[in-house]
């Protein structure tokens, strides 16, 4: 039998790469998990770690057409971009969240049973992944 009580979801992440202001940070959900609460708005999302000194970014959650996915657009005033040489996030420093959800009224097939986090940048000719990872729910 399958609960459908609420779930809380921690994340830990590190990047290999700088992520650079103007980057983005995608982390697609297991396939039946729902992120968004309303208006685009990540369910129960809430820092649980921001190694960075450029200020924190509020998440927005959607999905698309299929699994779920939580973006991170890394965005500062042109003066923070500046002072921070366009670094928005030290490569191998940590960051965590938490998120909420419930249970899928059944579990995924296998290859939709995983978190995938991708890190994308605009490189002129449209966004070019430059890191990814995938974790086993």
């Amino acid at each position: 039998s399958y609960s459908f009580e609420p779930l809380t979801i921690e994340v830990h992440l590190t990047f290999p790469l700088v992520v650079r202001f103007g980057d983005l940070v995608r982390l697609r959900a297991p396939e039946g998990l729902d992120l968004v609460s309303s208006a685009s708005r990540c369910l129960g999302f809430k820092w649980l770690l921001w190694s960075s000194v450029a200020p924190e970014v509020e998440p927005e959650c959607s999905c698309p057409s299929g699994p779920c996915e939580l973006v991170l657009a890394l965005e500062a005033s042109w003066q923070v971009v500046g002072k921070l040489a366009g670094v928005a996030y030290p490569a191998l420093s940590p960051m965590s969240f938490q998120l909420s959800s419930s249970n899928p009224s059944q579990n995924p097939p296998l290859v939709e049973s995983y978190w995938r986090l991708e890190q994308l940048r605009d490189l002129g000719s449209g966004l070019e992944l430059l890191a990814s990872a995938a974790q086993k729910s």
